[in-house]
């Protein structure tokens, strides 16, 4: 259980509360419950969270915020000029620096609003911009716990579940492409695994391609249904995964969130640790994800639904073998409830 104190120069005529989080996608997901803590702390104030424009579809997702702001590349210096403006034209009664790792880019934002109360955690580097700090995570702390203590620091009632929220749209292309796949092919293959085999920027954080394809031959084999996910700027090399596997069908979704429809209707989502592990436990769908000791220490979900293997490696998932996560999937699905 929480424990809560209270934390001074925060009074009850909270109007504004600005959020920085300058991440990915998956960042922005795990944050959300802290948004949500936010949000039933000071239901009146407005909520404004200031993210990374790569991650502008994942806070779209989260129906907590009430005003959206982005920071885009440095390309794109009208936008940024525009979101200054809407940041320093007035005062925020609290900022809320949900970076847990030093983040020059952040602590720049958070250094230039005008507030009288900045929380945040404590850092090794740009710490001192924040006028209250929790304590540092520790390397293997979980990250929706340490968002817990953020919360408790701000008397915030914090559940560490993730929630997206999809649009009537998302759901209709999602069913749209599933009875599209039903005509052409009735007789539709049981139990139907979404693999995402992406993260093609990391190495160490990515199941080798190879692997992937063998497993899909082997699961193919046994009858399942396939469908191969591909991501923006994924598809070339998700097709090349696919045809080493001979089997199933890859998919590129319009948007995130219409990822996270298709998700809830697959038996299992599978894949390496990236954005798209936190949306299939955010829509509520199950999950098989193929963890390095670090992935499963910080980055898992305590929930039955998020399956997975672990490595034996901390900073690699490399080194499971296509048995062991063969094994993993069939025990699984046959979780009767999850």
């Amino acid at each position: 259980m929480l424990h809560y104190f209270a934390m001074p120069g925060i009074g009850g005529d909270v109007s504004i509360v600005t959020a920085v989080l300058i991440g990915r996608v998956g960042d922005t997901l795990v944050a959300g419950p802290m948004l949500r803590a936010l949000k039933a702390r000071f239901p009146k104030a407005r909520l404004r969270l200031v993210a990374a424009g790569q991650s502008r579809q994942a806070a779209e997702l989260l129906p907590w915020v009430d005003e959206r702001l982005y920071l885009e590349r440095v390309t794109r210096m009208r936008d940024n000029v525009m979101l200054a403006y809407s940041l320093l034209k007035g005062k925020h009664d609290l900022v809320v620096d949900l970076n847990p790792a030093p983040s020059k880019t952040a602590a720049a934002i958070v250094a230039a609003l005008r507030a009288d109360v900045k929380v945040g955690f404590d850092k090794a580097r740009f710490g001192d911009v924040l006028t209250f700090r929790v304590a540092r995570p520790d390397d293997k702390e979980p990250m929706l716990e340490r968002y817990g203590r953020l919360a408790a620091a701000l008397n915030a009632p914090y559940l560490p579940t993730m929630e997206a929220r999809l649009s009537t749209e998302q759901e209709e292309w999602a069913e749209a492409y599933m009875n599209s796949r039903r005509q052409k092919a009735p007789l539709r293959p049981s139990p139907l695994l979404l693999i995402h085999c992406g993260n093609f920027k990391k190495f160490d954080n990515r199941w080798p391609e190879e692997k992937f394809s063998e497993l899909g031959r082997r699961l193919a084999a046994s009858g399942t249904g396939l469908l191969w996910l591909a991501g923006p700027g994924e598809q070339e090399a998700v097709s090349a995964i696919a045809k080493a596997a001979g089997a199933g069908e890859v998919v590129s979704a319009p948007s995130l969130g219409a990822a996270g429809a298709l998700m809830r209707r697959a038996d299992l989502v599978v894949g390496s640790i990236t954005g798209t592990t936190h949306l299939a436990h955010a829509v509520g769908a199950r999950s098989f994800g193929l963890y390095a000791a670090y992935t499963d220490a910080v980055w898992r979900p305590r929930d039955a639904r998020a399956g997975g293997i672990v490595s034996t490696e901390w900073g690699s998932c490399r080194s499971i073998g296509v048995a062991q996560v063969l094994h993993g999937i069939v025990t699984q699905l046959a979780q009767p409830g999850i």
